[in-house]
């Protein structure tokens, strides 16, 4: 007999997690919102200045190579899943038999990678896709003991690891070079349907990547054991020691060391991050401005095409920023013979290296050897790479915000409505929310159109919709006042739904 079809304790609804599941809502908004502005609207004096810098600059957006609060946000979501797998599971064999509903648990995810290919059209491997495979791989064993669920966690990241670690596939994560460029493809690949765009993509772990994200999906359902019981001691204990165990194997297999790669992307992508930066209005732009301001006079053209400049040079920057971020040094590496654009490279001063001229940066790109050798380190706490040690210390956070929950929620008696009322419709928020973001982002493009400078004022221009011009924002007036609106609508939906009694399942 599995272990769910025995006698399960009092199985009546447990408000800490309704709440936890609000939270890992409410942090994706927050998370999804903020990480599409730059730091310049906290950029000022003194340390209340440095301290938004920090919340807002770096907490909230995702880092390549160590863990800020954005990136333990798709964690425990996906621990919230496995919380969710694993109830699901227990209420289903009450009236059926293992078969049946394990074929049922898993049409649900297959559904959900469906959605997915639909809606990350270019960007394959984000949440839903993390969650419709790891749901796949994770049914398997959701029925199973606890120390079995575990080994099977275990394995899916060992196997992801030696993958990672003795084949290309690690270059290709790290972005050492993408396949079909600079790295051959894998035999194995010859008769994979759609490499290239399964392989194009190198975020969350890639095509395997989703063997990480069920190691925290397993997890949820091993916490969700524990708080099931409803016995105080048994939680306070249970949650604590598993994520303590969690904490010290990430901790210690963080500490293995580095692996030595070779870029060969790097004078590439350096060449065509100077060429975009150092922008100017084409003959085309140019030629669209006189069409749409037939009667505008010389200082009138020159004011417009300065803002379409500004436009331009908002989205290399944009450009800039990731790739520097992504990859620590690839700047230095590639202009080191030049010491004025080193200088300004590494005082991160664009317009000082604008001066240096387009053409002279691109000679040196072009110059650099083939293959740039850079350290790079595969045992990181990287939402990107999910080399072992992320979702091992990735699990033990989510673990960390139950027991906090719990004591909270659950002991203390303190609750936030808002969270439950987001949280009893995760799917049908993450779309809409996702949905919403698309549309503000399709308005910021609208907003680089001639037609848009008609009408539209200025601010709305430049600084009120979330896209690619964000970075220029420099009002924390208008920031804020955008998420509050934002908020305000999802909230809103969402509160309709929870009046009206409606949980959008699959």
């Amino acid at each position: 007999m599995s272990e769910a079809a025995g006698t399960a304790p009092n199985t009546s609804r447990i408000q800490s997690l309704d709440q936890y599941r609000g939270y890992a809502i409410f942090g994706m908004l927050l998370v999804n919102f903020f990480g599409h502005y730059d730091t310049e609207w906290v950029k000022g004096e003194g340390a209340f200045s440095t301290l938004l810098e920090w919340a807002f600059g770096k907490q909230l957006h995702h880092h390549g190579e160590f863990m800020t609060y954005a990136d333990t946000i798709a964690p425990i979501f996906m621990f919230v899943v496995g919380i969710g797998m694993r109830l699901s599971w227990i209420n289903r064999i009450k009236h059926m038999e293992p078969g049946p509903a394990r074929k049922g648990m898993a049409k649900r995810y297959f559904t959900l990678v469906l959605i997915a290919f639909a809606i990350y059209t270019g960007w394959l491997w984000d949440a839903l896709m993390s969650i419709g495979l790891a749901g796949l791989v994770s049914v398997l064993i959701v029925d199973k003991k606890w120390p079995v669920r575990v080994a099977y966690a275990l394995g899916l990241i060992v196997a992801f690891q030696l993958i990672f670690s003795f084949t290309s596939y690690g270059e290709w994560l790290l972005r050492m070079g993408k396949y079909g460029r600079e790295l051959d493809w894998p035999f194995i690949t010859t008769f994979l349907p759609l490499r290239g765009d399964l392989l194009s993509v190198q975020i969350n772990g890639g095509l395997i990547g989703h063997w990480g994200w069920a190691f925290m999906l397993i997890m949820g359902t091993i916490a969700y054991d524990i708080m099931r019981t409803q016995n105080r001691t048994k939680i306070l204990t249970g949650l604590s020691v598993m994520g303590v165990v969690l904490a010290i194997a990430g901790w210690s297999v963080k500490c293995i060391g580095t692996q030595n790669y070779y870029s060969k992307a790097e004078p590439y992508i350096a060449s065509m991050i100077m060429t975009d930066y150092a922008v100017s209005a084409s003959a085309d732009d140019i030629a669209e401005i006189k069409a749409a301001n037939p009667d505008a006079d010389e200082a009138k053209l020159a004011t417009l095409i300065a803002s379409k400049e500004q436009q331009l040079s908002g989205k290399a920057r944009s450009n800039v920023n990731t790739i520097v971020r992504k990859s620590p040094g690839i700047l230095e590496s590639t202009f080191k013979d030049n010491e004025e654009a080193l200088v300004a490279v590494q005082a991160r001063d664009w317009n000082k290296l604008k001066e240096v001229g387009v053409s002279t940066l691109t000679n040196l790109a072009a110059n650099a050897p083939e293959e740039t050798p850079r350290t790079a380190n595969a045992w990181v706490f990287s939402k990107n790479y999910v080399t072992m040690p992320f979702p091992l210390w990735a699990g033990a956070l989510c673990v960390f915000h139950l027991l906090a929950f719990y004591i909270i929620v659950d002991i203390l008696g303190i609750n936030i409505p808002m969270m439950k009322v987001v949280g009893l419709n995760p799917l049908a928020i993450y779309i809409f929310q996702s949905l919403t973001l698309e549309m503000f982002s399709n308005f910021q493009d609208y907003t680089e159109t001639a037609a848009a400078r008609e009408w539209l004022p200025g601010f709305l221009m430049n600084t009120f919709a979330p896209g690619r011009n964000m970075e220029e924002t420099t009002s924390a007036f208008i920031v804020f006042g955008s998420f509050v609106l934002y908020w305000g609508f999802i909230y809103l939906v969402a509160r309709r739904l929870y009046i009206k009694n409606i949980i959008i399942k699959i």
